[in-house]
């Protein structure tokens, strides 16, 4: 099954961006429950490895890590995807490693990429950026929203359709979890 590790975008920040995505166009926006940062892809995994991440995910001991969404951008030449930048905090660059480990440790190899934290908004048709989409990008380059606490890491499946990703959460861990409770107020 093709899989990946990522933080759900925290609560917090879900308005926010559900709210800067009003109005985009030229493809398809990410719908809200799907918003996320990708810790690790792992692409194909077999069951055996799927069910060893994430015994070792539910169990990841870890802190949660500052999320800061700061101005957008796109990949590819032809702009297919558009998303918020997020702040590469070092917690947040070690958690991306500590996944990476855990999954390497259970048997599956990590595609070597260059850790780019991001919030993917809008998956574009093919062909020229309208007029709109750059004013928008115009408009909304310096955007900051954030800083938010994320405190879940989760393995997805990923099944690919012709309307979309389907993402399922197959494991979670909790970042933080031993903390008392006392500690979230400060």
């Amino acid at each position: 099954m093709r899989a990946f590790i990522a933080l759900p975008l925290p609560d917090a920040l879900l308005e926010p961006v559900a709210a800067l995505q009003d109005g985009l166009e030229d493809g398809r926006v990410v719908p809200e429950e799907d918003l996320h940062i990708t810790l690790a892809f792992l692409g194909e995994v077999r069951g055996d490895v799927i069910a060893d991440i994430a015994d070792m995910l539910e169990r990841i001991d870890a802190m949660p890590v500052p999320i800061t969404l700061d101005g957008v951008g796109g990949f590819g030449d032809d702009l297919r995807s558009l998303h918020l930048h997020v702040q590469p905090a070092g917690e947040l660059v070690a958690l991306a490693g500590k996944v990476k480990r855990i999954a390497e440790m259970a048997g599956t190899t990590v595609p070597r990429r260059r850790f780019t934290p991001h919030v993917t908004l809008l998956r574009r048709t093919p062909g020229p950026v309208s007029p709109n989409l750059n004013r928008w990008i115009a408009d909304h380059a310096h955007t900051k929203i954030g800083p938010e606490w994320a405190d879940e890491v989760v393995l997805y499946q990923s099944d690919l359709t012709k309307s979309g990703p389907i993402y399922t959460p197959l494991a979670e861990g909790w970042l933080g979890a031993d903390l008392p409770p006392e500690i979230w107020d400060q």
